[in-house]
């Protein structure tokens, strides 16, 4: 693009600024929820914003790979990247860094880049913040990450809000006892994602499955309702791995204790949602405003 005094001034798309007062308002938010987690016992760190590639993508599949923004480092000649989520940074410096037996509560806030914009929000340079417990697969520890996720949107404050749970254990489990080839494993997963009903059919009547094998994961991409929906799951699933029923009872046990905390929060069960599949291993969750 030829530059000119009135474009050379420009952002690339997607790339923002905050400017004031949106600026100040932003940072005192950051700093009360950051005051929020350490009351909650989460200690803050802060990744590094590039990283070498083979570090910061391992174990995030493709979905990360797609969003890292990549250069090359002039001292070493290896190819780095750009964070576009922390969550698998702080993972790492739980693993590694500090190398923690016990349990672990981090927090951390700060700047992504994407390579691409993110579904339906067109800023490739987001703020984030959140929180994580490591070493603590606890139905417990679960039920107060939830709440903290409901507690940060009451400080913001949001009303209205809704929650989605799911748990990556129960596609983890069916994908492998189904006996399908590894390779095929992004491909169902996308289908998943997209609830691609006549698409997924027409997938799985291609491999060599059991009919049970092609129903249960035909179900998966419909079982969402409230909380309900898993006493019908588990007849679905009723000949499934023990890990599928125990993914099942983790999600309607973590769902009565939310309830519990916050009685008037809709809580949503969605088996086939499996946000942060590359990294997560147990329940996935997410919140939601009407409309």
């Amino acid at each position: 693009m030829t530059q000119t005094p009135n474009n050379r001034w420009l952002l690339p798309d997607g790339i923002d600024e905050v400017l004031p007062p949106d600026a100040v308002s932003v940072e005192q938010l950051r700093q009360q929820l950051l005051s929020l987690y350490d009351s909650w016992g989460y200690d803050l760190v802060m990744p590094a914003m590039i990283e070498f590639t083979d570090s910061l993508l391992t174990g995030t599949a493709n979905a990360l790979d797609r969003k890292t923004f990549t250069l090359v480092d002039q001292l070493t000649g290896k190819q780095m990247g750009l964070r576009s989520d922390m969550t698998p940074q702080v993972a790492r410096i739980d693993a590694h860094k500090l190398a923690n037996t016990g349990t672990s509560r981090f927090c951390y806030c700060g700047q992504l880049v994407h390579a691409h914009a993110d579904g339906l929000n067109p800023s490739r340079s987001p703020l984030q913040i959140g929180a994580e417990i490591f070493g603590n697969a606890s139905i417990e520890a679960d039920i107060e990450v939830v709440c903290l996720m409901l507690e940060t949107l009451q400080q913001i404050p949001l009303k209205d809000v809704s929650i989605d749970l799911g748990h990556v254990g129960i596609f983890r489990s069916l994908f492998e006892h189904s006996g399908l080839d590894k390779t095929l494993e992004n491909v169902l997963f996308d289908m998943l994602q997209r609830k691609s009903i006549p698409e997924l059919k027409a997938f799985l009547n291609q491999q060599t499955l059991t009919e049970s094998v092609r129903n249960q994961f035909c179900q998966l991409a419909l079982l969402n309702g409230n909380v309900d929906i898993i006493d019908e799951a588990r007849l679905v699933f009723k000949d499934s791995a023990e890990e599928c029923l125990a993914a099942l009872d983790h999600i309607e046990a973590v769902a009565k204790g939310v309830q519990q905390r916050f009685p008037k929060v809709l809580i949503h069960c969605d088996l086939s949602e499996l946000r942060g599949y590359e990294y997560h291993t147990g329940l996935v969750f997410a919140a939601f405003l009407p409309g």
